[in-house]
């Protein structure tokens, strides 16, 4: 409880912060899986809150666990920070918040026992996006634009169980202990009221602490979109749309043996809405549906995943 306090204590100060900053510029943020990039001379904050659950384990697409077995719950809050070198050039960090947890069920005890849980900061991500394309007309435009970058090894590594003070597993940690690399590409089509944004990452990731490698990593997603309400500039207006999102990683290796409950395919679809109250800021809320898994050997199945996210755009 006290770690969700501090979650929803965070989320309303910051949201607040934002809604209560004056305008002081216009523009859209470049996110990754957009073709979109800052105007000159601006920047951005952006904080997002991402809640992931998995829960009953699957063995080749089959339950073979009930649902108040083992599960993991990990909520990151990336604080997203970018400027623009240039109109087409900008440099994003993004440090992320983040509490990973594991429940379970002991053979012997009433109680449920759990592993993790404490709040700190990630493996910092640095990010710079080049559009190559951009196509303007009357009410739309057509932007593509590269994406690369690197993880950095920031996050804690060494957390330990509260109990018995054991060293907790590498996917309990907050850190890797290594850097690793990303590399895409995004897109944004527009025409008048319809936008959607496209986007693919290929993420290679290398070998770090407790010596294990999380298997590379692939994301491809299409985000279709409408204006359903929309004043005069400038603004408000509200949208709703639809996210698809294609995930599929390798199998990780455990002191470079294979790990063969590991990687694999899920595909997830949900509806998102959004309020931008001025151009330069804004407000999203998401739910996203696994409606497609397919894991190596025995993991828990993925739930439904909440994401919610603020943004706010200056001009220096």
């Amino acid at each position: 409880m006290k770690f969700w306090r501090t979650a929803i204590v965070l989320s309303l100060i910051i949201a607040l912060w934002m809604v209560l900053m004056p305008a002081v510029a216009s523009g859209q943020v470049p996110s990754r899986r957009s073709g979109i990039t800052l105007f000159t001379d601006g920047s951005f904050f952006a904080y997002s809150g991402i809640l992931n659950r998995r829960s009953s384990l699957l063995l080749h697409g089959e339950k073979i666990s009930a649902p108040d077995g083992d599960r993991v719950q990990v909520f990151v809050q990336p604080l997203a920070f970018g400027f623009a070198l240039n109109r087409d050039i900008s440099l994003v960090g993004v440090v992320p918040v983040v509490s990973k947890r594991k429940s379970f069920q002991p053979l012997l005890g009433p109680s449920r026992s759990a592993l993790g849980g404490s709040v700190g900061i990630g493996d910092v991500t640095v990010l710079a996006k080049w559009r190559f394309l951009k196509l303007d007309r009357p009410g739309g435009t057509v932007q593509l634009a590269l994406v690369g970058g690197a993880q950095l090894p920031t996050g804690a590594t060494d957390l330990r169980s509260d109990d018995r003070g054991q060293l907790l597993p590498p996917t309990l940690q907050r850190g890797t202990g290594t850097v690793n690399f990303l590399a895409g590409f995004g897109g944004t089509y527009v025409n008048r009221r319809f936008t959607t944004h496209f986007s693919g990452l290929y993420v290679i990731n290398r070998e770090g602490e407790q010596d294990f490698e999380p298997g590379d990593a692939v994301e491809v997603s299409v985000q279709p979109g409408y204006r359903i309400w929309q004043r005069p500039f400038p603004g408000p207006e509200m949208g709703i749309g639809i996210n698809l999102f294609v995930e599929s990683q390798g199998h990780a290796r455990g002191t470079g043996t294979i790990l063969p409950d590991s990687g694999g395919t899920r595909v997830f679809v949900g509806p998102t809405i959004w309020l931008n109250f001025k151009p330069d800021m804004g407000v999203q809320v998401g739910v996203d549906f696994p409606v497609f898994q397919d894991l190596n050997g025995a993991q828990l199945e993925y739930r439904p995943r909440l994401t919610v996210g603020f943004v706010k755009l200056f001009w220096f």
